[in-house]
């Protein structure tokens, strides 16, 4: 399977709304404070895309990062109105990133040794990404969709130079336990988890 065997959508057309974008448009968008987003795990930006309709339908604009080199060709000619970067997210230090060629590339991921489709990478931090894009203080819709490295990304995260009206974070196991509980101590609140992975902050 190869990069466009994988992906089922490729166009605004061809795609609709994420469960976690889905939830926030019918729950949250209409007392958004603005219109600024930001989704890493950005595939193509149409397959299982958070964003697009945020674009399409409601002219949201932002940054969208992928770290998968195939996918993110699409991505910068499919989504050409944000800041696409190519980022693979992280604590700022270099890792092994596997990139997969075959199977659930989307799965492509962070990992802790060296392995098939792995190679080394200089990881940048969430708080690099929206310096470098100029972005507002308040990110209005965030999703972090980073498969097993969501501890790394999390960790980038600037909380005092940034606020988020909505956090969406996929995570599993003790290390969404510890990320929750610090959550609490930055001010935000678990809303709900979706699809038992995407768990919601909001401001307290």
């Amino acid at each position: 399977m190869n990069v466009d065997d994988f992906l089922v959508a490729d166009s605004f057309e061809t795609t609709g709304p994420g469960p976690v974008e889905n939830y926030f448009i019918n729950h949250h968008l209409a007392n958004a404070q603005g219109n600024f987003y930001l989704e890493a795990g950005a595939v193509n930006g149409f397959h299982l895309s958070q964003t697009s309709k945020l674009e399409s339908l409601h002219n949201w604009r932002g940054v969208l990062v992928e770290g998968h080199r195939g996918f993110f060709e699409r991505l910068e000619k499919g989504r050409p109105n944000n800041v696409c970067v190519n980022a693979v997210l992280g604590s700022g230090d270099s890792a092994w990133f596997e990139e997969k060629t075959r199977g659930l590339l989307g799965h492509s991921q962070i990992k802790k040794d060296f392995g098939e489709d792995c190679r080394r990478v200089q990881t940048r931090t969430v708080e690099e990404i929206l310096t470098e894009a100029n972005a507002p203080r308040l990110i209005n819709f965030c999703v972090l969709d980073v498969e097993g490295g969501f501890g790394e990304v999390w960790a980038g995260i600037d909380f005092c130079r940034r606020r988020f009206g909505f956090l969406a974070i996929e995570m599993a196991g003790p290390g969404a336990k510890a990320i929750v509980a610090a959550m609490a101590s930055h001010g935000y609140k678990v809303d709900r988890v979706i699809g038992g992975e995407d768990y919601i902050f909001l401001p307290k």
